[in-house]
């Protein structure tokens, strides 16, 4: 839920220290809670990998997970510098990644690579996007310090409420999206079933 109460509430905070001292805490622990889960689903790829006809793309999936520990990050930042109203800065940015995905990709496929390189590039592309959304933030919103992220952040009854509410309603939506049910049915199906799903899916 703070992906929603960081955009609610950061804007309100008219003074840069304020701002940052919300912002890295929040970031720093969000970042530490996604790589955790990561570490959860690498241990746990055997356990799953069968039921879901994945098992040989351990390699890939290996690859795939800090690249989406990157991408979080990043998704909190440009949050940061759209509540600092940098958004010509979150444009160059969503340049900077697509520019990078986009030449790996054609590099990739003229060179005939497997799946491991594409993931790679993603890897590599959402590495550049944390970089440069690092820099752009420690300019705009200034530098973390040690003590508050120790500290972490306090939040008021108001900003409990709404983050928890937010928390509901992103948990809802993911449940509830196309992708999420597929999944679930390909679990428990045979693969023409989950086509039929797929194309039922589209169609409503």
């Amino acid at each position: 839920g703070f992906r929603h109460s960081l955009l609610r509430f950061l804007p309100a905070l008219e003074e840069l220290e304020t701002r940052s001292l919300f912002l890295w805490p929040v970031l720093a622990r969000r970042v530490l809670w996604v790589s955790l889960v990561g570490l959860a689903l690498y241990f746990a790829f055997p356990f799953f990998a069968g039921r879901l006809g994945v098992e040989a793309y351990r390699n890939v999936f290996s690859i795939f997970l800090p690249s989406f520990v990157f991408l979080a990050a990043s998704q909190y930042l440009v949050i940061g510098l759209n509540a600092g109203f940098r958004q010509r800065e979150v444009f160059i940015g969503s340049l900077v990644l697509q520019t990078t995905s986009v030449t790996g990709i054609v590099i990739g496929i003229n060179l005939e690579q497997g799946l491991a390189f594409f993931a790679a590039v993603q890897l590599t592309a959402n590495a550049v996007y944390l970089l440069f959304n690092l820099t752009v933030s420690v300019y705009y919103l200034g530098a973390p310090k040690w003590e508050s992220l120790k500290a972490g952040h306090t939040e008021s009854p108001d900003q409990r409420q709404y983050r928890r509410t937010s928390f509901v309603d992103d948990i809802g939506n993911s449940f509830l999206s196309a992708d999420i049910n597929r999944f679930v049915v390909a679990a428990f199906s045979t693969t023409p079933q989950v086509a039929v799903y797929s194309v039922a899916a589209s169609i409503v």
